[in-house]
């Protein structure tokens, strides 16, 4: 079963998000991604089956990023 994982990012450029994209694409895991710079909380959308928040938030820490679960 797909889980999609919705989080709160402090990603803000679309340098940042190349940034993201190259983590991204190496990451077995993660099957579909998308950000929205738009969004005041800079949204990142994350289809994965086996992904968790705490390993996505991990992972965008290492990259000096700060994420966090969306909660509605």
């Amino acid at each position: 079963m797909e889980n999609i994982l919705i989080l709160k990012t402090n990603v803000k450029k679309p340098k940042q998000v190349v940034s993201l994209q190259s983590l991204f694409s190496k990451h077995s895991e993660i099957e579909q991604w998308s950000i929205d710079l738009e969004d005041v909380d800079s949204v990142l959308r994350i289809v994965s089956k086996t992904l968790t928040y705490t390993k996505v938030t991990h992972l965008l820490k290492q990259l000096g990023y700060f994420s966090c679960e969306l909660e509605g």
